[in-house]
């Protein structure tokens, strides 16, 4: 797994509905800004021009059950960069968001689409650097910057005119993406998912989700070796495949 070629646009709608237009097989596709920058489900991802990073990789893929799999390596591949780079204390909410202090600071999309009779996986990936949330309220209480947490003297040579260089940050997510890519391709998913929980502690949480459009409070009992959590409610247990929960 080399994706070595990168392609950049100053403003694109969104960086994973340009990777689905073009020809190219394995490439990774960066934008300066998004117009339609778009998060899980109907949510929109906050894209403003030369401060934080767009982009979105793609890849030819076997199966549906590859495509989930590779969700894990690039939410690990993120949280393991930043905390490299800079020594932050980064947590992974389950199944793909990078969290700093509770708050968002990453959030990871994927899409599959069928070309030539070749399954190809779009991973979409945003994350906060530079962003100012002072005068953003309601986007504030879910969600953070890096640039509030890593110390400018401590690391000078990781900021451009008092800017979190964006640029440094990017090439090492796609490094750490690869390297977990072959490892995985190597030793399987299961120890991905070690790795992977180093980071989020999942099991043993107390979380909240949504069943028959209920919220219900429920705790952790296992990480499946798909990814998927086993939780428990009084004395009954179930699976949580996909969707989001909510830290109680």
């Amino acid at each position: 797994m080399y994706l070595d070629n990168l392609i950049k646009k100053d403003s694109v709608d969104s960086t994973n509905e340009w990777a689905k237009r073009d020809f190219r097989e394995d490439a990774v596709y960066i934008a300066d800004t998004q117009i339609f920058g778009k998060g899980r489900g109907e949510n929109s991802w906050f894209s403003p021009k030369g401060e934080n990073i767009y982009f979105s990789m793609k890849f030819m893929v076997d199966n549906h059950k590859v495509a989930i799999e590779s969700l894990f390596i690039t939410s690990l591949a993120i949280a393991k960069a930043i905390k490299k780079l800079y020594d932050l204390d980064v947590e992974i909410k389950w199944p793909n968001d990078i969290l700093i202090n509770k708050k968002k600071v990453s959030g990871v999309l994927s899409e599959l689409i069928e070309r030539d009779n070749k399954l190809y996986l779009i991973i979409g990936v945003g994350i906060n650097c530079n962003l100012n949330l002072e005068n953003i309220l309601e986007l504030s209480k879910i969600a953070t910057s890096l640039h509030y947490y890593v110390d400018i003297k401590k690391y000078p040579d990781r900021y451009y005119n008092n800017y979190l260089n964006r640029d440094i940050l990017l090439l090492r997510v796609i490094l750490e993406f690869q390297k977990l890519y072959r490892y995985y391709q190597k030793n399987g998913f299961k120890e991905i998912l070690n790795l992977w929980n180093e980071y989020s502690k999942i099991v043993g949480r107390r979380i909240y989700t949504t069943v028959a459009k209920e919220k219900t409070l429920v705790t952790v009992i296992a990480l499946n070796d798909d990814g998927s959590l086993m939780v428990k409610d009084g004395n009954s247990s179930f699976t949580i495949m996909a969707g989001d929960i909510e830290y109680a």
